[in-house]
């Protein structure tokens, strides 16, 4: 398989129909596995789907194409991204969301009917081309759920592959390459609420954790571990020739972004919670750790710690939320009035002259008043 990297950016493409995809016919034979990569953008989620897309996984095709920021490719199918961005936009999420509220918003969408059937027809007709299929794309965090119902509905084993990049690093990375619609501090709120809930919503299923500079200093290793916590006989036997064709996928100079939390401008109570976050999933990586049970438990108390912190920070900047909330209503008032104003010029101007002679002077000034006021 060529592989067509893609990166964890936010553009999409036009969208393609899934309706004018066909599914194949029911293989009830046939072993079946769907694996999805999840973790935070800029986290190396699209060096894994390199490596991976060499080992015998099939990534959707057409992929994201590749630019600047991520010159080697993003490994995201174009179709889930704009499925995806899709479904973020009617529940009102933002990719890298801080707010615990927002997955309440985007599980509700795991559980529409109309979005699983949609999903379920695009999947089942991408295994009808491979056994093994592969979707990556930062956005697929917030929707746990429906791939997992939806791949247990086609018959396939569901597994999932977080990837861990220090957040300082991920951060760092973003501001980097990204737009400055954000600012550090909510891009890090934002890496502790979606991976904290991401540990969480896949706490029941076969997962394993790979940290990003062990995947640069031996991928072999990485790989190796994840295929057998995984049971992936397609990871546990890569022939040769396929190793050789991963190993391209592997510069070491991908690990640009060096940072400490120190640098990140943000209140040290929310660098606090960033760092206790990165300690437990850590020991999540590391195949030596023996009380599971313990680390997931203190990240469960993070997060209702965050949770809290985070209810606070909205007390106090509730002037801001209801002042956003306010006059981008206007705003938005405004601008329909506007294209109504202009629709009633172009409007009274194809009246012809004989028929608007009629109209009392007196209307029409009243008229004219109105408009210019809206428009002015």
């Amino acid at each position: 398989m060529t592989m067509t990297p893609t990166t964890d950016g936010d553009a999409v493409g036009p969208v393609t129909s899934a309706s004018d995809v066909t599914g194949p016919p029911d293989d009830s034979d046939r072993t079946r596995t769907l694996l999805l990569v999840v973790g935070s953008g800029r986290s190396g989620t699209s060096v894994l789907a390199g490596l991976l897309s060499r080992l015998r996984f099939h990534v959707p095709q057409p992929e994201v194409v590749p630019d600047v920021t991520n010159p080697r490719g993003f490994g995201e199918p174009q179709w889930v991204v704009e499925f995806h961005t899709r479904v973020l936009r009617s529940a009102k999420v933002q990719v890298t969301d801080a707010r615990p509220g927002a997955w309440a918003l985007a599980g509700r969408r795991s559980y529409e009917q109309r979005d699983r059937d949609t999903l379920r027809k695009w999947l089942s007709h991408e295994f009808s081309q491979a056994d093994n299929v592969l979707i990556k794309d930062p956005r697929l965090l917030w929707f746990v759920p429906l791939w997992r119902t939806v791949g247990e509905d086609l018959g396939a084993k569901v597994r999932f592959v977080t990837m861990l990049r220090h957040p300082a690093e991920v951060v760092k990375s973003k501001e980097t390459w990204y737009d400055a619609m954000s600012n550090p501090a909510n891009r890090l709120a934002g890496w502790v609420n979606t991976m904290l809930y991401t540990e969480r919503s896949t706490r029941d299923d076969k997962r394993s954790y790979v940290l990003f500079e062990d995947l640069l200093e031996d991928w072999t290793l990485s790989v190796a571990r994840a295929g057998k916590e995984l049971d992936l006989d397609v990871l546990n036997k890569a022939r040769t020739q396929e190793m050789r064709d991963a190993s391209e996928v592997i510069d070491r100079k991908l690990h640009r972004s060096k940072a400490s939390l120190k640098d990140i401008p943000a209140p040290d109570e929310l660098r606090n919670f960033a760092q206790r976050v990165w300690d437990e999933l850590v020991l999540l990586a590391d195949q030596h750790t023996n009380d599971v049970t313990a680390v997931q438990r203190r990240l469960d108390e993070i997060r209702e710690d965050y949770i809290e912190y985070y209810e606070q920070i909205e007390a106090v900047a509730y002037s801001s939320i209801l002042a956003a909330h306010r006059y981008g209503l206007r705003r938005a008032l405004r601008r329909t009035q506007e294209q109504d104003a202009a629709l009633m010029m172009r409007a009274v101007r194809k009246i012809p002259p004989s028929w608007r002679d009629m109209i009392p002077l007196s209307v029409r000034r009243r008229i004219l008043r109105t408009v210019r006021s809206i428009i002015n």
